[in-house]
């Protein structure tokens, strides 16, 4: 039976619920069409079981195209491998098979049902889980304390949001600049205007110690033979470790996909800033210019946009104005760069 004639239309003012059995389908048609282009490693790396990106992803598909009478499946199925093929693709190379993918499936149903989906003023049973997922009423239960036990959230993002925070005051908060504007060195501490103030001015309560160790080891800071430290490069890129770097995966595609699921959904205010511009018949001559002039134009744009940002961020004012927060909000901005050799016949 196909995933269209498995699905009950949806009545007017209804919500689209997409089960796990029927999303996997679409993952299963996805490992089928990618062929033997990827090469399985022989070391496998353990994949997250808990995917912050297909949180997100499962949220889109079940709000996209509320209150209609009709939905074309077959363009929602095509759009879901879209999105589900790189995933996959990434996974494979690490060891990923089907099985572990369907359970991170299951998984992130849970998590969105518990988010998203729950009744104002009662409580989230087993049993509605069951109901809105499809899974049975011991599997949901398995999952929801699976997720009660696991629940760690020593996010990536926050520890390496500080020590890039750290690092972008440096080239940005004239206390800590000479006389041209350039970051000056600095002595891990020793008075006002030091590597520790620059910590506590921008790093809220991360130990100034603990942000140099992790500048120097990826190699964006170096000290001179006077003792003190300086930036060796312009951006903190951090060099990540395998676990590291599929956690920042999660991380930013689900910003990304978080904009889309905004912009997406009725009545949700004013839609996010998504734009992008790409040609498909450019001379491979041509793409080192255009990545050298991404780098400078990007980095600009970013440097700009963290400037007017860090200076509203109250983790940095606060310490200094003593000023009450109300409330808090995360913003993001990101910018990345594709290429890919396109087929002929396209």
């Amino acid at each position: 039976m196909s995933t269209a004639s498995a699905l009950a239309p949806i009545p007017p003012g209804g919500w689209l619920m997409l089960h796990p059995r029927h999303t996997c389908v679409s993952a299963a048609r996805a490992f089928r069409r990618m062929g033997k282009g990827v090469i399985s490693l022989e070391a496998k790396v353990a994949f997250p079981a808990r995917l912050v990106s297909l949180r997100s992803l499962w949220r889109i598909v079940a709000l996209m195209l509320n209150a209609v009478d009709r939905l074309d499946y077959e363009a929602l199925e095509k759009s879901l491998i879209q999105v589900l093929k790189p995933l996959i693709r990434i996974g494979v190379k690490r060891g990923l098979d089907y099985g572990q993918f369907s359970e991170a499936v299951k998984r992130a149903f849970v998590d969105v049902i518990h988010d998203d989906f729950r009744v104002p003023g009662r409580r989230l049973t087993v049993s509605r889980i069951s109901v809105l997922t499809g899974l049975t009423r011991r599997e949901a239960s398995r999952l929801v304390k699976a997720r009660t036990e696991t629940q760690d959230e020593s996010s990536p993002r926050r520890r390496f949001n500080r020590a890039g925070r750290v690092f972008d005051a440096w080239h940005t908060d004239p206390r800590f600049a000479d006389e041209v504007g350039h970051p000056r060195p600095l002595s891990l501490e020793g008075g006002g205007g030091d590597f520790a103030d620059l910590v506590r001015r921008h790093g809220a309560d991360v130990p100034a110690r603990a942000v140099l160790d992790e500048l120097v080891r990826v190699g964006a800071v170096d000290q001179d033979e006077d003792g003190r430290f300086r930036p060796a490069e312009r951006a903190y890129v951090p060099h990540l470790d395998e676990s590291e770097k599929l956690s920042i995966l999660g991380a930013d595609v689900a910003d990304l996909i978080g904009a889309i699921d905004h912009n997406m959904t009725p009545d949700s205010g004013e839609p996010f800033f998504q734009r992008k511009v790409a040609y498909d018949n450019l001379p491979a001559d041509y793409l080192p210019k255009l990545r050298d002039l991404i780098r400078q134009d990007a980095q600009a744009l970013l440097e700009a946009l963290s400037r007017e940002m860090a200076a509203q961020d109250r983790d940095v004012i606060s310490s200094s104005e003593g000023e009450q927060e109300t409330d808090r909000h995360r913003a993001m901005i990101g910018i990345y760069y594709f290429e890919e050799e396109c087929d002929e016949a396209e």
